[in-house]
């Protein structure tokens, strides 16, 4: 059996896609930066959603591996303002 392509679901993800892609600029970063949260909160919410929806199963690495990013984004970034030497790795996240 094969599956029928999904136009209304392929026009949505496009929309989506232009909507993110437009909205640096015409928003402040305050508002940037809360878009953000809520699409990265969307993609770690339909990932568990995938592993205990369809699956099942319970999942605690999920969760860890999010702990895991937001804990190094956050010292990254604190550590980017200091002018040391030593914070030279941290070039993504330095500030101009």
């Amino acid at each position: 059996m094969t599956s029928r392509p999904r136009p209304l679901a392929s026009l949505a993800l496009v929309g989506l896609l232009a909507v993110a892609a437009i909205l640096p600029a015409i928003l402040s970063n305050f508002r940037l930066f809360q878009f953000t949260q809520v699409f990265i909160y969307a993609i770690a919410l339909l990932g568990l959603n995938v592993l205990t929806g369809y699956n099942g199963q319970i999942s605690l690495g999920h969760g860890a591996f999010y702990a895991l990013g937001a804990y190094t984004g956050a010292i990254m970034s604190r550590a980017s303002t200091s002018r040391s030497p030593r914070s030279r790795w941290r070039w993504p996240c330095r500030r101009s």
